[in-house]
């Protein structure tokens, strides 16, 4: 987010990936994801930016699961300094594992998905951010579909009122109406919502030896 204030030109000519967010529940609350909930005007700013960030959410990144068994074996095959740090990963899963027998790196995940072609998909997103009372704080909007992007951009009196136009003024044309509402805030994030779990996982695999 200080980025896009000191440099939004050499910003532009980068990929930007972010972790965080989600569309279908949170982490940290009932709504919020627990990156974005730290600090949600920052990641506004990003959106702002016109840099069209890739998201990878918590509902992508919680796919991407293993357990301690698999985590043990790869841990055994790495290298020295992977072996140093064994017991403090392996700890970081132990935790993880008594909340649900999964182990999630999220992290990792993202970093793999930056340096490895690993196949992923996405759809483009109007994304806006909650920044305001305590029970929202942190929440993604993330509009996908048409229906989702008009509620997004225009409030209810607007939407009320083309539909009226709609049944009684006659030619009126409610496709181009729904056309300009959509070109006031065009889509501004790619939402990552797939990735190949296993190839991101043997990269994740080579990168430990």
């Amino acid at each position: 987010a200080g980025a896009t204030l000191a440099c939004p030109e050499a910003l532009r000519t980068m990929r930007i990936i972010t972790l965080g967010g989600a569309k279908a529940g949170g982490n940290k609350s009932a709504v919020a994801e627990f990156n974005f909930w730290q600090d949600p005007e920052a990641m506004q700013r990003v959106l702002d930016a016109g840099l069209r960030p890739q998201i990878i959410p918590l509902d992508t990144f919680s796919r991407l699961a293993t357990d301690n068994n698999q985590l043990d074996k790869v841990l055994r095959k790495g290298s020295a300094a992977v072996q140093t740090l064994s017991f403090a990963i392996s700890q970081y899963a132990a935790v993880q594992a008594q909340n649900g027998g999964q182990v999630l790196f999220p992290d990792v995940a993202a970093a793999v998905f930056a340096a490895e072609s690993v196949t992923a998909g996405s759809r483009p997103a109007l994304v806006r951010m909650a920044a305001g009372q305590p029970a929202n704080r942190g929440q993604s909007i993330v509009a996908l579909g048409v229906p989702e992007r008009l509620a997004l951009i225009a409030d209810d009196a607007e939407l009320s009122a083309l539909a009226v136009q709609a049944f009684t003024t006659p030619g009126f044309d409610l496709n181009a109406a729904f056309g300009a509402i959509l070109m006031r805030q065009p889509d501004n994030a790619q939402w990552i919502n797939d990735i190949d779990a296993k190839a991101l996982f043997k990269a994740f695999e080579r990168g430990l030896r």
